[in-house]
């Protein structure tokens, strides 16, 4: 999604959901100035550019975010953590970032823990740590959030921050994929065609790629299968896509 209308969603938030109103129309009022002095008659020589015109949105915005979440209000410590973590509206401060994150992540903010499950993985802001890692990407799988479910998947799997634990993995790429995460599906649909952590089921793995739309994989899964077990997969493909 382009960050302007990232930008754009947020601010449509704000004036629904009332957050922050003191702080909101202002900013709306000064930003609506600035954009129509930008679209003026071409014949003002200073009109501002597009991108000028954008970075001002930017920049007015995430005032407005900073100071809810100045208030605490949730959601504009995560904005503000993806603002400082992107350097959008403001200067790119990745240890920022992981204040705000924190900051959300300690009201049970799933993507704001999932952030800083990806930081403590990658030493983006912080220091690298395993363990810190699984911590938060298990907060974001436990609140639902379908990415960190994959995550901890991948962690159980190849031992990240844990002893590899198979049957684990299994479980969390069934949660994020039964949600629709593609990635998921896709290596769930691996561990049953070769039977690393549940019984080998070429069916199931078909099932699994066919939802993730995997053409590659289920060629390699249809050519062990009959036609009729091949004609089943494809219905129940079929029923469960729909059913999404």
């Amino acid at each position: 999604m382009p960050i302007s209308q990232w930008v754009g969603e947020r601010i449509q938030n704000d004036i629904q959901e009332g957050a922050g109103m003191s702080n909101t129309i202002p900013g709306i009022l000064a930003l609506a100035l600035f954009l129509a002095i930008g679209f003026a008659s071409p014949v003002l020589a200073q009109a501002p550019s597009a991108e000028e015109r954008q970075q001002e949105l930017l920049r007015i915005w995430y005032e407005i975010r900073e100071g809810a979440a100045s208030k605490g209000e949730v959601e504009a410590k995560y904005d503000v953590g993806v603002a400082n973590y992107l350097g959008r509206g403001t200067a790119q401060d990745r240890a920022k970032a992981v204040h705000w994150f924190q900051r959300a992540a300690d009201r049970n903010h799933a993507s704001a823990h999932h952030y800083l499950g990806y930081m403590y993985a990658v030493g983006v802001g912080v220091e690298a740590n395993p363990q810190k890692s699984l911590e938060h990407y298990r907060l974001a799988a436990e609140l639902g959030n379908q990415d960190a479910q994959y995550s901890v998947g991948q962690a159980y799997e190849y031992g990240r921050g844990v002893r590899p634990d198979l049957r684990a993995a299994v479980r969390w790429y069934r949660a994020a994929a039964e949600q629709g995460e593609p990635q998921a599906q896709t290596r769930l649909g691996d561990l049953y065609l070769v039977g690393r952590g549940v019984d080998r089921d070429a069916e199931e793995a078909y099932l699994w790629y066919g939802l993730a739309r995997n053409e590659e994989r289920m060629a390699e899964a249809r050519q062990r299968l009959t036609r009729s077990q091949i004609a089943a997969a494809d219905e129940r493909v079929r029923a469960l896509s729909a059913a999404r």
